[in-house]
């Protein structure tokens, strides 16, 4: 995940005394729709965004709709087991005796086997619907900052301008959170004690409701804890502290993001640092302490320091089993 934000761009002013835009057709720029070598305000734009940018490539799971049809499917499949069961008892007294021999309803005309090949197709696309439902499921969410970030940029004059609508009350423009709700301003005091607290504990994103039913299509890397931290909670934190962007690429026009790559590395670097000074330093110190008492009190505070590192550097998310066999080693 790269943290996104909008850098100085002034926001569009509503079209209405309530906060939001009017239901009239918002106008194209005359710049702007003159231009063929930039996308058009309104979904192509955004569509370009996702796609240079896939942070913000998040959609909607339907989760709903893909149970109903996974329960519409079960319904279909039920009816044709029931069927199949009938058919199979009313073919039995035959005398091709299909209850035996297989083979011969397989090149048999019977209303038995037509059933068996409807059933496959419904059953194929029901098996299907379930793998896809599965995979759709496992996607992770997106990260809530940068939907922050993409409420902005769809409200902002020289971005989204309002242009991202949707006609019969769909409320398309809502895909990503309430585009016509004011963005909170953050607590800095309460926000430094959550990025404090984020350090030895896995805290859930502030934003997470507004994002439910999202799914982030976005190449996962995996990271440890400590530079998740990094990335989405200390980097947005340190940006609002200092009210600036220096560091920051430039995306697109407006748009600033960081790169997790530097803090991939530079956690890299502590925690390698870490481990190896750690058994060092214990046994630099152990052989210069005198009398059983003291020896005892040190062995248990290097075992304390180590499991500190341990919760520091994964924020809890090592399993029980290895951290019992990391401290037993």
């Amino acid at each position: 995940m790269n943290p996104i934000e909008l850098d100085g761009l002034t926001h569009s002013t509503p079209r209405n005394g309530n906060g939001s835009p009017s239901s009239g057709f918002v106008g194209y720029r005359t710049s702007a729709a003159q231009n063929h070598h930039e996308p058009i305000e309104g979904w192509p734009r955004l569509a370009s965004l996702m796609a240079q940018n896939q942070d913000f490539a998040a959609f909607p799971r339907f989760k709903e709709l893909n149970v109903k049809s996974l329960l519409y499917y079960q319904c279909q499949l039920a009816r044709f087991k029931k069927k199949l069961l009938d058919l199979e008892w009313e073919d039995a007294p035959r005398e091709e005796n299909f209850p035996m021999f297989a083979d011969e309803l397989v090149i048999s005309d019977s209303e038995q086997f037509k059933t068996v090949k409807e059933m496959r197709v419904v059953l194929k696309e029901y098996n299907e619907a379930l793998l896809l439902f599965s995979k759709i499921c496992s996607l992770p969410d997106p990260e809530p900052f940068n939907m922050r970030t993409l409420r902005k940029w769809l409200k902002h004059r020289d971005c989204g301008n309002w242009t991202v609508r949707s006609t019969a009350g769909l409320g398309l423009e809502n895909t990503w959170g309430n585009i016509y709700a004011n963005e909170p301003t953050p607590n800095l005091l309460r926000w430094s004690a959550r990025v404090l607290l984020g350090l030895v504990w896995k805290l859930e994103p502030k934003d997470k409701p507004a994002c439910k039913g999202l799914a982030w299509t976005a190449p996962q890397i995996k990271t440890d804890g400590l530079t998740q931290w990094a990335v989405a909670e200390f980097m947005p934190w340190w940006r609002a502290l200092h009210k600036k962007t220096q560091g920051g690429q430039h995306l697109t026009k407006g748009l600033v993001y960081w790169s997790e790559r530097p803090a991939l590395r530079a956690t890299g670097i502590l925690s390698t640092v870490l481990a190896c000074l750690l058994p060092t330093v214990s046994v630099w110190v152990l052989a210069k302490v005198d009398g059983l008492n003291n020896l005892l009190w040190c062995v248990t505070g290097f075992t304390f320091l180590f499991v500190l590192g341990l919760i520091f550097l994964t924020q809890g998310e090592s399993t029980r089993t290895e951290i019992f066999a990391a401290t037993a080693a």
